[in-house]
């Protein structure tokens, strides 16, 4: 792994999300042809669906760091181990995640608030969305497993394979192809979830095929499972509480923008489409120098992995501001593919002009926050998650968004703020070394890597 170059891992994670934002794309113009309504349901849905995906990934993200780790200290039998407690525990939290939403599908529109035509979108929207998320409990299984060497391109070939199937399929069941039947919010859905079936299939087989990870439970395996528990969990809640606390209030705000009318609503939804492009950028970033950061902590390599955060941060601060860019001089263009509603379009182009500083505070963030979730201190990211989003972000987009009349625009103030406060402080702890003390505890207690 200590071969490997930064790009190597980080191009096709960057690829994969575009992939993972084109099927999205794509979705939310087929939903937004069939109306606004449909659209803003999904745009309501989404922050929830995010928590679940990430208590998904709870496991998978934080077992591929610990395997990351035994991958750089040479350790590869406890690296397997690491593997089968992200594989077997993931089939069943996917199948809890899925059942959940399975469950409440006729609930969830109506505690959100959403009435009318938006209520009963979100409705045929959930009663397909479990069996995707099925898929997806061992998606983010196998893909934590590959990108721990370093195998970032075996999950965006299997989401390459699997964009095959998904969008022919949403052209089909949108236009009539091949007699196909016209099902509305139910075929962007079905789409997905044979899209996700695919991607999983290839993506299974690599793994099982080329890394020869196997299911045997054996009365060892079993012990070594348990033995995997707490390193694994240690890494792994702390780490993903920060975007959970951080959707969480993506959640509360949506509520807030439901009651501001359709035309907030449907504008939050298209920005959140059209700037994924951005995030995927600096996620694909922050991802790449998390596996590097993990390796190299693992073979006690610190100053690298030190260094490494901040040539990651230069090239995550260029990209971001080269795509605001190109987002805001043609914003009433994009969101035009969308729809001829003014309102909505004039919204978009004024939250547009805000990304600049947005997204910027939002690479200090990714960046930096994944890094010290690597060196093992991500305990400060998540305790600044829940400080800043719901004791800072909450109270300022509500009060300049609600209170002083400024509506959406002032809710993403609001966000503005409070990611860059919080990137400011996360991106100190790391040029100050506050995560090395946490490796000198540990082997100062004879720890182990995990």
């Amino acid at each position: 792994m200590n071969k490997l170059k930064f790009w190597s891992v980080a191009w096709p994670i960057g690829t994969e999300m575009v992939l993972i934002y084109g099927v999205a794309f794509i979705d939310m113009f087929f939903l937004s042809r069939i109306s606004d309504s449909a659209a803003s349901a999904f745009g309501a849905l989404n922050p929830l669906l995010i928590i679940l995906v990430l208590v998904l990934k709870l496991i998978a993200q934080g077992g591929g760091v610990v395997a990351a780790r035994f991958v750089g200290a040479g350790d590869r039998k406890r690296a397997r181990d690491a593997y089968t407690f992200i594989l077997t525990t993931n089939i069943g939290l996917g199948a809890i995640a899925a059942g959940t939403i399975f469950a409440l599908q006729d609930r969830i529109g109506d505690w959100l608030g959403l009435t009318g035509e938006t209520a009963e979108y979100a409705r045929q929207y959930l009663s397909l969305y479990w069996i995707v998320l099925f898929a997806m409990g061992f998606r983010v299984a196998y893909a934590a497993i590959a990108a721990s060497i370093g195998m970032t391109r075996w999950s965006m070939m299997g989401f390459a394979a699997g964009n095959v199937f998904g969008i022919t399929l949403n052209c089909a069941f949108a236009y009539g192809w091949f007699g196909a039947p016209h099902l509305g919010v139910l075929g962007v859905l079905a789409a997905a979830s044979v899209n996700y079936f695919v991607n999983v299939c290839v993506l299974g087989y690599c793994v099982h095929r080329k890394m020869r990870v196997r299911l045997a439970l054996s009365a060892g395996t079993r012990a070594r499972f348990l033995e995997m528990v707490r390193p694994v969990l240690t890494t792994a809640i702390p780490m993903t509480l920060e975007p959970v606390f951080f959707n969480a209030f993506q959640l509360t705000l949506t509520s807030m923008i439901v009651r501001m009318g359709n035309e907030a609503l449907a504008a939050r939804t298209y920005a959140l489409q059209i700037t994924t492009c951005i995030i995927f950028w600096s996620l694909s970033i922050g991802q790449a120098t998390q596996i590097m950061t993990a390796n190299r902590i693992g073979a006690r390599d610190y100053e690298q992995a030190y260094v490494r955060v901040f040539k990651s941060l230069r090239y995550a601060i260029i990209g971001a501001v080269v795509f605001t860019s190109l987002v805001y001089f043609n914003a009433r263009s994009l969101y035009h593919f969308f729809t001829n509603d003014p309102a909505v379009i004039h919204l978009g182009v004024q939250i547009a002009a805000i990304g600049f500083v947005l997204e910027v505070g939002r690479c200090f963030n990714v960046v930096c926050a994944s890094s010290l979730s690597a060196a093992g201190d991500a305990k400060f990211p998540a305790s600044m998650a829940v400080i800043f989003s719901w004791f800072v972000g909450l109270p300022l987009c509500w009060y300049i968004g609600v209170h002083l009349g400024y509506g959406l625009v002032g809710i993403w103030v609001g966000m503005t703020i409070e990611e860059c406060v919080r990137g400011a402080c996360n991106f100190m702890r790391w040029q100050r070394r506050g995560w090395m003390n946490v490796h000198t505890r540990r082997e100062g207690h004879g720890a182990t890597l995990a």
